[in-house]
């Protein structure tokens, strides 16, 4: 092909002219750029760095530039270069490869001048070349070089025998000298190799190729799998729980236990979040919100949420959202953690709350103003506002392991594999493990990569069934601890709440979202804090945190130790409940029972606050009308006025009672009022109290009767109690202490006595009793039941928390149905279910738990009579009895 003047072959490279050959400008003003002499044919065959179309005159000559021009061209070359190399070293902040990749070249430098120096001793007809500029030739050499030596020990120059290095390793060293050729390619503007990518040269990509095909080879020969394990290089539960008790004990002195409490905040959020290093380092307070997630058509779960809008995954300012649950075992809570990191920086460093007030005089920031809070970090070190290094996260995992015995890899990284794996050990779905922790599907996954958050992820996650989300129950989040203790847990909240709300009436500039939710987590912290350390300190009460207040007061070890009792009654009453019952039922319903149960516990201790202050107001009256009394004796006939006003501004100053578990409610009413008798035998005025509490704090209709102290079975109640008929009261259990006696050998004290050391107080709360023929009589309706067995269950141990039929048989025999045809009727029904289980369990090599598991598989599962006690109980009575001898036939083939 002919090489005509100015034609170049396709694939020759672009490169600049020579210096000497480069056309110069003489100094002069913008008409003498150029020589007249250059004509246009030249200059369209002139090879220059700029377009013909900027040349403003024709000439024969050629061009000529300045020295003041190519200084300045030259100039501007160097400071665009300079500013992408400051670019450069920004995004290397803050990560690994910011120390890796130096001391990677540092060691190709070191290597290649050394190996050049021992090639030119032994050949005299070769002479040193520069480690500088990088090449693919150079490379290819220093990449033989390491995949042919052997490993150094960790710390140490010495070797591990029969080792080599990774793919990872070969990886990394040319993504290092890739990065250094890059940044000093701009310096060898004529050295065409210099400009050629490394991966793009087949030398290099063999070196890349071969390291990872024999991967798998050079794991067998070191054996790694069988000595460590496939699935082994992160932790496991016992580990974690370890690492997370030890951040709590191992440490002492304010700052060096906020320190321990970071760190485990840091590896629990990783560990349930999938959280790269990165990811946690970078995680600040304006980051944090609340959200739920919906389990069911009634039911949603809390969720802590946390922005993520420049990790390493994420390099386009996107914003994600990561969140995490409560966890089933305490001192694996990334929820709990962050509240006792919060309670650690602002009541163990008695750090005082930032300055949430928009700073509106920095224009730099745009009309909303600068907000200083938004900076600080989650996990800091010194300061808030200082991002934690890698080099000291890294140092503290590090440290964690070695004082833990904890053998991995992974160091930052390890809390991410943790999530994932748990996560699917727990049946959590492919996609909702990406969506956990970010990693990229390649579009697929972009369906579930959006703003929702993974249900079946953040239940594994918690260590809960993400195939059975019906089965998910928290025990300890149904404790409400004593609101004295909640306000001494960042005390600042509420005027912060109100500070924003006056600020954003004032200016729509002053409205924050983000603080609006991060004073919602704090407050929703305040709870979980309480609860969680409710039970640690049950387990744990070494721990150094709990030196501090509120954890050093008498209140909150009372609620701790009341808090742990509920806890373990509830879950207790929950296992009990399905002793007999087939394992799918369990599985279904221990999570509610156990929730109902806390409920319950929570609701009677709230009424027996309200119970209490009842009585207190009671007494005060019975002795303010034995004044009354004896005052209208000594008077005769005067009115009794002044008395009774006396007695009433007395009643009011009644003081409130003392704390339980739930706040107390307000104090009822008292009205105290008299009226003349009209019957001619009254020796004085009757006087009725009547007590009405606020209508917040009646309970519901649905709660159980045990539960409820209802104002018409209290009032009106006539005193004295001495001048009552003795066959006409009737009387709630919380009433009768009310009643006094009046002789030591008074029956009615002695009965109830006794009936309170059998049963004991809490089973008699739950009945109306009525003095009759000389015995206390309750009342009592049959409860309504679902499943067969809730009869027996009626029959020996009670429902809702009343006494069993049992025990009223056992004590009253038919008297406390009264004779009422209705509880006659329903009494002889349910009678035939008490009698088959009584003769199954009578059956050789049976009992009542075999019995009752047969009625369950046979019948009570059955299409028939599920949810219909009333059809079971008619089909054993119906033709004679022919159903019940149906049933013992049936027994006789089971199990």
């Amino acid at each position: 092909m002919s090489s005509a003047r100015g034609a170049r072959r396709p694939s020759s490279p672009l490169s600049l002219a020579p210096p000497s050959k480069r056309p110069r400008l003489q100094p002069c003003d913008a008409t003498e750029l150029v020589s007249p002499q250059v004509t246009a044919q030249t200059i369209q065959c002139t090879e220059t760095l700029y377009p013909v179309s900027a040349v403003p005159v024709a000439c024969n000559s050629a061009v000529v530039i300045s020295p003041r021009m190519q200084h300045s061209l030259s100039m501007l070359e160097q400071e665009s270069h300079q500013l992408r190399l400051q670019i450069g070293e920004k995004e290397l902040e803050g990560k690994g490869t910011a120390k890796s990749y130096p001391r990677q070249v540092q060691n190709y430098q070191l290597w290649f001048e050394a190996d050049q120096a021992r090639i030119a001793a032994h050949d005299s007809t070769r002479v040193l070349i520069p480690a500088f500029p990088v090449t693919a030739a150079k490379v290819t050499m220093f990449l033989h070089h390491e995949t042919t030596r052997e490993k150094y020990k960790q710390g140490s120059k010495s070797t591990i025998q029969d080792s080599s290095l990774g793919k990872s390793h070969v990886a990394q060293v040319i993504d290092a000298l890739e990065k250094y050729r890059l940044n000093q390619e701009h310096f060898y503007p004529r050295d065409h190799e210099t400009h050629v990518s490394l991966r793009k040269d087949s030398r290099i990509r063999a070196f890349e190729s071969v390291s990872r095909h024999n991967e798998p080879k050079r794991v067998k020969k070191s054996q790694t799998i069988k000595a460590a394990g496939a699935s082994s290089d992160t932790y496991t539960k016992a580990e974690l729980m370890r690492c997370s008790l030890w951040c709590l004990t191992d440490f002492s002195g304010p700052q060096y236990i906020f320190v321990g409490i970071r760190d485990r905040a840091m590896l629990l959020v990783s560990a349930t979040t999938a959280f790269r290093g990165k990811g946690c380092r970078m995680l600040e307070w304006s980051d944090l919100f609340p959200a739920t997630v919906p389990l069911d058509q009634t039911n949603e779960i809390q969720v802590l949420a946390a922005l993520a809008h420049n990790t390493k995954h994420n390099q386009t300012g996107q914003v994600d959202e990561h969140g995490a649950i409560r966890h089933v075992h305490v001192e694996l809570c990334p929820v709990g953690a962050l509240a006792c990191l919060f309670f650690a920086h602002f009541h163990i460093l008695n750090s005082a709350p930032p300055d949430f007030v928009p700073d509106f005089s920095n224009k730099s920031y745009g009309e909303y103003g600068y907000r200083k809070w938004y900076e600080y970090h989650v996990f800091y070190t010194g300061c808030p506002t200082e991002e934690m290094s890698y080099e000291n996260h890294r140092d503290r995992i590090s440290t964690m392991h070695v004082k833990n015995n904890i053998n991995i890899t992974k160091k930052i990284h390890a809390g991410r594999h943790y999530a994932a794996q748990t996560a699917r050990a727990h049946g959590a779905s492919v996609n909702g493990t990406k969506a956990l922790g970010g990693w990229s599907d390649n579009g697929s996954f972009n369906p579930v990569y959006d703003r929702a958050f993974p249900l079946d992820t953040l239940l594994c996650a918690g260590m809960f069934n993400a195939r059975r989300p019906e089965d998910y129950a928290l025990p300890r989040n149904s404790i409400t601890p004593p609101q004295a203790l909640m306000g001494q847990i960042f005390p600042f909240i509420e005027q912060a709440q109100q500070d924003l709300k006056e600020r954003t009436q004032c200016s729509q500039l002053a409205t924050d979202i983000a603080l609006r939710q991060f004073l919602s987590v704090l407050l929703w912290f305040r709870l979980v804090l309480l609860q969680d350390a409710a039970l640690l300190f049950a387990k744990h009460p070494e721990l150094p945190v709990f030196h501090f207040k509120p954890f050093n007061t008498q209140l909150f070890r009372d609620y701790a130790g009341e808090a742990v009792q509920v806890v373990a009654h509830a879950e207790e009453q929950a296992k009990m409940a399905f002793h007999n019952l087939p394992e799918h039922l369990v599985c279904s319903l221990k999570g509610l029972i156990t929730s109902m149960t806390l409920d319950r516990h929570a609701q009677r201790t709230e009424n027996e606050a309200l119970r209490a202050e009842v009585r207190q107001h009671m007494e005060t009256q019975s002795a303010l009308l034995a004044e009354l009394a004896s005052s209208k004796g000594r008077g005769g006939g005067k009115s009794n006025k002044p008395a009774l006003r006396s007695a009433t501004t007395k009643a009011a100053a009644v003081s409130h009672p003392t704390h339980q578990v739930n706040q107390p409610p307000a104090p009822p009413s008292l009205l105290l009022q008299t009226h003349a008798s009209h019957s001619p035998h009254a020796a004085m005025p009757n006087v009725t109290i009547n007590i009405s509490a606020p209508a917040a704090q009646r309970m519901s209709a649905s709660a159980p009767a045990s539960a409820v102290a209802h104002a018409d079975t209290l009032l009106p109640l006539t005193l004295p109690a001495a001048a009552r008929s003795e066959s006409s009261a009737v009387f709630s259990a919380d009433q009768l202490p009310v009643v006094a006696s009046t002789s030591p050998s008074d029956p009615r004290s002695e009965k109830w006595a006794a009936l309170l050391a059998k049963h004991g107080r809490e089973k008699l709360d739950t009945h109306e009793w009525e003095w009759k023929n000389s015995d206390w009589l309750p009342r009592y309706r049959y409860q309504p039941v679902d499943a067969i067995t809730d009869v027996w269950t009626e029959y020996v141990d009670g429902l809702n928390g009343y006494l069993s039929t049992r025990e009223l048989k056992d004590r009253w025999g038919a008297k406390w149905r009264r004779n009422e045809g209705g509880l006659k009727t329903e009494a002889a029904r349910r009678a035939k279910v008490i009698t088959l289980i009584e003769q199954l369990s009578s059956k050789p090599n049976w009992n009542v738990p075999l019995a009752l598991r047969f009625v369950v598989e046979k019948y009570e599962s059955s299409p028939a009579y599920v949810g219909k006690v009333r059809a079971f109980c008619d089909y054993l009575q119906k033709d004679g009895g022919a159903g019940f001898q149906a049933v013992l036939a049936a027994a006789a083939h089971y199990p």
